[in-house]
């Protein structure tokens, strides 16, 4: 409307007028004042890519509905849908202009578009998490229904305080420096096809996939970006409150050592743990398996404390990295102060990933000092510390961190790493000491969407292998002898720092570029020398009254400008000769071939002779083809042995004589 009803040169309106609202409000907001430039800039960009897509949405409501062949005078739901999930058009955008078009829009339609949309989406969602969960898993949610059922049993929300108690006595330990034992009770047990059930066995399949509540637990639930854990719940006994008999005892002992429930996800919902997994067969036992998991029964946390201790690093130099992003971009970009802000992050035992605010790519320079920032924490061999603090409290410490638009508990739980370095609300699980990380390499730095970027690094065994192996690229690099090709390949599939594989991609390209001018200046030379080699065999040919054909192997590579070159000074110094030339990548190397020719107009008109079908001809002997004029052409093909070389020759010289009505033994071929 900005264009169409004001007539304002588009885009651009809203941009004009940032400095009328900057002097305004400037008062009592005085970072639009400091912060003007990059604001204005935002809002260009804004606009511009508004703008587009407006255009886009416009021609096609145009085209394809505001049309003569729109005869029902509707905007259908599906249409409408297009326009808003695939060119991004603005639902009441559609709406108006329907109006303005004399159509009716379909909204009811457009709303069932879009649950569709979601249920896609979801299922896609779920499909993913399911691959991840392994055989059987199927999406197991506690929703409003289920969590107001355990409210109603006066079950109450899982004390999960244990998952900090990875660093506890050995008491709590049994000698398997993998697991992370705590006991507990089964609580209430939850399935996909009867919801809640009393208990749960193995099947035919030696597996059912369900989920367990626990009245505690030491297993952490997804949340704040870091996966959950996973790990087993050992059955202690049948029944918590089992007070019969030994030889019942003993009964229920060897049901519960017969089987575990393995946990592949852990979810919270309204303060509910669900364990989701499936009941195997403890592979400790001896003999079949028949045993079940009850609700009441008494059951031994197991966490996979090995691959808890991969996360934790990755979680933590999370929170380091988001300090040295703040820090290193605040420092390169003195005229704004827009503050880095996250965008999302992922904690998992293989990698780290975070998403945060900023409008374009990290320099290499920037890259470098972040990933100098994080391993230079790291070797500081800093404390880092949790304590839970009322949220008023939490939110006056000095450079707190939190996530935009996420709620936190009150209190809520304050990690901090000592030295300044970063004090950030958050719920996971992390080292004592940065030292524990041992190593950070950067490995991706990429844009997600508009105006967020990505960076995805490592740490632990995995960041050092990829530094020793960035180590082997940079020994690689200074070895003269190197195949470039070969080293571009290593190079884009190595595994090492990005800032790192930017830097010898750069020397990369100043070694190729050095390489290329002096192949280049070789190839001149070896140019230079056929020329002069040929010069002379043709110009005595030339001198013969004879028909002259000339068939020879010469060295330029595979190379069309070179023979371009070549044909050119035949043609000034021998005219009245048709010359066919072969020529391989390198001799002897068995790869590409090039065949070219050129023939005077004198035996184009009185023999029918013909550059493009003398290639082509000669070629197909070892499937390769060619193309041009009469005059003058070229082919190539993709592999030739030397043996091959002798039967292009022969072919060559076949068909010239084939034309020439027999005349090979005035053709030459020089070997």
């Amino acid at each position: 409307h900005a264009s169409q009803i004001l007539k304002s040169e588009q885009p651009g309106l809203l941009t004009s007028l940032v400095p009328t609202v900057v002097a305004t409000y400037e008062d009592a907001y005085p970072e639009l004042r400091v912060n003007v430039q990059a604001i204005t800039d935002i809002i260009a960009e804004e606009e511009q890519s508004f703008a587009s897509m407006l255009d886009r949405g416009i021609q096609y409501f145009e085209t394809n509905l505001a049309s003569s062949k729109n005869d029902d005078k509707s905007v259908s739901g599906k249409e409408a849908f297009y326009l808003y999930d695939t060119l991004g058009f603005p639902i009441d955008l559609t709406a108006l202009m329907a109006e303005e078009a004399g159509l009716v829009l379909d909204s009811a339609g457009f709303e069932e578009e879009m649950e569709a949309q979601r249920v896609r989406s979801r299922a896609a969602r779920n499909a993913a998490k399911l691959d991840k969960l392994g055989r059987g898993a199927v999406r197991l949610e506690l929703v409003a229904e289920q969590t107001a059922y355990l409210v109603n049993q006066g079950i109450a929300a899982t004390d999960d305080a244990p998952k900090y108690d990875h660093d506890d006595d050995d008491a709590n330990m049994d000698g398997d420096s993998n697991v992370h034992m705590l006991e507990s009770e089964v609580v209430a047990i939850y399935t996909h096809e009867d919801g809640f059930v009393e208990s749960t066995s193995i099947n035919n399949s030696n597996y059912e996939y369900c989920g367990v509540v626990l009245k505690r637990t030491s297993f952490y639930a997804e949340a704040g970006g870091q996966e959950a854990d996973v790990g087993t719940l050992a059955l202690v006994s049948t029944s918590f409150h089992d007070n019969e008999s030994s030889e019942r005892d003993s009964e229920n002992k060897e049901a519960a050592a017969a089987v575990v429930f393995e946990v592949s996800d852990v979810q919270s919902y309204g303060g509910y743990i669900l364990h989701s997994g499936t009941v195997v067969a403890n592979t400790n036992t001896i003999g079949s398996a028949i045993g079940s998991f009850k609700v009441g029964d008494r059951v031994r946390c197991q966490v996979d404390r090995d691959r808890r201790s991969k996360i934790a690093p990755n979680h933590t130099m999370t929170h380091v990295l988001n300090a040295a992003l703040r820090k290193v971009l605040s420092k390169n970009n003195k005229n704004s102060n827009v503050a880095v802000e996250q965008r999302g992050s992922l904690c998992n035992d293989e990698k780290l990933r975070f998403d945060f605010s900023h409008k374009s790519a990290l320099t290499l320079e920037e890259l470098q000092q972040v990933e100098a920032y994080v391993n230079d924490v790291i070797n500081d061999n800093l404390e880092v510390t949790h304590q839970i603090l009322p949220l008023e409290e939490a939110q006056a410490l000095p450079g707190v961190v939190a996530v935009f638009g996420e709620v936190y508990p009150d209190p809520v739980r304050v990690v901090t790493v000592s030295g300044k370095v970063s004090t950030e609300f958050c719920g996971g699980t992390h080292l004592s000491n940065t030292k524990e990380a041992r190593a950070f390499v950067l490995v991706e730095e990429t844009a997600v969407a508009k105006g967020i970027r990505r960076i995805t690094g490592v740490t632990g065994e995995i960041a050092l292998t990829a530094q020793q192996r960035g180590a082997e690229m940079e020994q690689l690099f200074g070895n003269g002898n190197v195949n470039l090709a070969e080293l571009r390949k290593e190079l884009d599939a190595a595994f090492i720092s990005a800032p790192l594989k930017m830097e010898l991609r750069s020397q990369l390209e100043v070694l190729q570029k050095k390489d290329a001018e002096k192949n280049k200046a070789a190839l001149n030379q070896r140019i230079q020398a056929v020329i002069a080699d040929l010069t002379v065999s043709v110009s005595l040919k030339e001198k013969e009254d004879v028909v002259r054909v000339v068939v020879q192997t010469v060295d330029i590579g595979a190379n069309g400008k070179a023979s371009n070159k070549v044909l050119d000074a035949l043609r000034k110094v021998a005219p009245n000769t048709a010359f066919l030339g072969i020529s391989e990548e390198e001799v002897g190397s068995g790869g590409k071939v090039l065949c070219f020719a050129v023939v005077p107009q004198s035996m184009i008109d009185d023999h029918g002779m013909n550059a493009s079908d003398w290639v082509n001809e000669t070629l197909k002997v070892i499937g390769g083809r060619g193309g041009g004029r009469p005059a003058n052409a070229q082919g190539q093909a993709p592999q030739c042995s030397s043996e091959e070389v002798a039967l292009l020759v022969q072919a060559a010289n076949a068909y010239a004589g084939e034309k020439l009505g027999g005349i090979s033994s005035s053709a030459v071929s020089t070997m």
